[in-house]
């Protein structure tokens, strides 16, 4: 699980651009002359690891006789070229209600200080940076500091970073990791490895006709405290996708195929893996080890492939109509009319559930849950739905009052393991005498009887 959040400063956490500032310095100093991407890059990678003065650096990129005034108004410019993100700010400060947060930089002696002065990196419990340590990214050793400063585990660390070389040393280590390329994409990102913040809004008022309610009636008794005094705690129930919301559909394999083939130059072979009821991140594990890929996770086209997953299966589907399991939605909105809370927890990643969900009308009813690009093992995926439906509806669920609904063996044991509540549905390729097996506090043959699975959940 995830408890650590590392912000990278400039391009993410701070605004600001290297080009911009030489453009506004050539008009102080009077030239015209370009400075060389490669140049700059090099001297600002000695300013920022505390090698050379300001003085020395400016010197180096414009290659020009610098006056002392000339000099106070580029370290004016420099220093006002960076801006907090205000974004970014509110974001920070939801995070640091739920993780402990750090920041990894390729800083400068002159800015930092500026931005400590001004309260900007206050939220940070952890500061790594480049001009303190004469380190830079995306060499290990900073990395390593900052993980050993939180005294935690590098899977238990997620680093956001504008720089993709910078990202996949972080994945090198263990670490999970997000490449930055806009505040949108990021929040989507964020929501793929479970880290929840703030509320978002609710799917709760679409209803089925026979009982409609208002968004506002609905809100107003998923917080009605009476009906914890009563002994009437709200249930919080986690579907799985595949085999409870819609069909296993037969061409799954193919995904994984078109993944390997575009990332690694791989060719998979049909039986090397079994799918059924396993994250996506342990079923490319899987495939990848068994093509002789070692250490999958620490390789650097790993994230990508599995990011890349979601995007393959919304290409595949958009001129297909995917079916719902008959039954499903019925029981959905039923519980959404009993005021208990509808999440989700598959072992698809969250593109790809959205991409299948959206298909078919389904989406729209799941604000709460945890997706399997998070984690390998489906057992953790339960404490990230757990807070995220923290996060939706302010409440802390106990585990004898969450359910997995789920089709396969492995969704019975995820829920023993995380010690909350199974029914087991035969709507899967596992038999009900097969289920019947592995003991699950509930079975049923299929959605055919919907009155019995919510006295069950009740």
């Amino acid at each position: 699980m995830i408890k650590a959040v590392l912000f990278d400063a400039g391009g993410v956490y701070l605004k600001g651009s290297f080009a911009v500032f030489t453009k506004k310095a050539f008009r102080v100093l009077g030239i015209s002359k370009i400075v060389s991407a490669e140049k700059g890059v090099t001297v600002d990678g000695m300013f920022n690891s505390g090698k050379i003065t300001i003085q020395e650096f400016f010197r180096r990129i414009f290659n020009v006789q610098i006056s002392i005034e000339q000099e106070k108004q580029l370290v004016k410019l420099w220093t006002n070229n960076w801006k907090l993100d205000p974004k970014m700010a509110g974001l920070v400060k939801k995070l640091k209600k739920n993780y402990r947060l750090g920041m990894i930089s390729n800083s400068d002696p002159v800015n930092f200080p500026n931005h400590l002065k001004k309260g900007w990196l206050k939220p940070f419990e952890v500061l790594v940076l480049s001009h303190e340590l004469g380190i830079l990214k995306p060499e290990k050793e900073i990395y390593e500091i900052a993980i050993q400063k939180l005294g935690l585990k590098p899977e238990e660390c997620l680093f956001i970073d504008d720089q993709e070389k910078c990202i996949e040393t972080a994945q090198k280590l263990g670490m999970k990791a997000i490449w930055f390329r806009s505040f949108e994409q990021l929040k989507k990102d964020l929501a793929k490895f479970g880290i929840q913040y703030g509320k978002t809004k609710s799917m709760y008022g679409k209803l089925s006709k026979s009982k409609k309610v208002s968004v506002s009636e609905m809100m107003k008794g998923l917080r009605d405290k009476s009906r914890l005094d009563k002994g009437n705690p709200m249930k919080l129930v986690l579907f799985d996708i595949d085999g409870i919301l819609l069909p296993i559909g037969s061409v799954e394999f193919d995904y994984w195929k078109a993944v390997a083939k575009k990332h690694f130059g791989i060719n998979l072979d049909r039986n090397d893996v079994v799918l059924k009821g396993r994250t996506d991140r342990d079923i490319l594990i899987d495939h990848l080890q068994s093509k002789g890929v070692k250490e999958p996770e620490k390789d650097a086209r790993f994230l990508p492939a599995l990011e890349d997953i979601g995007s393959i299966v919304l290409e595949a589907i958009q001129k297909v109509q995917l079916q719902k399991i008959r039954g499903v939605e019925k029981l959905i909105k039923r519980l959404v009319e009993e005021k208990q809370v509808v999440g989700l927890l598959t072992g698809n990643t969250f593109d790809k559930a959205q991409a299948k969900l959206k298909n078919v009308g389904l989406w729209k009813y799941f604000k709460v849950g945890a997706f399997g690009d998070a984690t390998s093992k489906r057992s953790e995926l339960v404490p990230i739905a757990m807070k995220s439906a923290k996060q939706e509806t302010g409440r802390e669920f106990k585990k004898e009052d969450i359910y997995i609904i789920g089709d396969t063996i492995r969704d019975i044991v995820c829920a023993k393991e995380a010690g909350v509540k199974s029914i087991a549905v035969a709507t899967g390729h596992e038999t009900v005498e097969r289920l019947k097996k592995e003991k699950p506090d509930y079975l049923f043959k299929d959605f055919s009887n919907i009155k019995k699975i919510v006295k069950a959940i009740k």
